[in-house]
């Protein structure tokens, strides 16, 4: 999978957390209490969760084991935000922005006539990473072993 997914299902685990710390509100009176401890870790795994949306892709990359943490406890508070959240966590490819990026912006890498510093070694890593098809990876191989 790539980030964009990893985002999208952090996005639903975000939700289903939210909508947990509701549901914790409206049990607190048939639970003597128990609901004001999920409560409460369930709004600072919100609170910690939402500051992924703001996050560079970078930043959700290097910020992997957290999402990781709060998915781990959010599944205590709201089974499916914390199941959402640790799909989101498993999505995350590993390694940096570089070589998560779009298949689009590898492509027009590709196309580009001018030495455009993508090399063999740094497109394998893209095809590795999902954002480069076996296709474009055999172009662009081909373009530097034919020079």
């Amino acid at each position: 999978m790539d980030l964009s997914s990893a985002r999208n299902f952090q996005k639903i685990g975000y939700i289903f957390v939210i909508i947990g710390a509701v549901v914790d509100l409206l049990l607190i009176p048939e639970t003597f209490g128990f609901a004001i401890i999920l409560c409460i870790i369930s709004i600072i795994a919100a609170v910690k969760l939402s500051a992924f949306g703001k996050y560079s892709d970078q930043e959700f990359i290097e910020n992997k084991g957290t999402l990781l943490f709060w998915g781990i406890l959010t599944l205590i508070t709201s089974l499916i935000g914390g199941i959402f959240t640790l799909i989101a966590y498993s999505s995350i490819p590993n390694g940096d922005v570089a070589t998560t990026t779009s298949t689009s912006s590898a492509t027009t890498a590709n196309n580009n006539e001018s030495d455009s510093g993508l090399t063999i070694e740094k497109a394998f890593e893209l095809k590795k990473a999902g954002a480069l098809t076996d296709k474009e990876f055999q172009q662009i191989k081909n373009k530097y072993l034919n020079n």
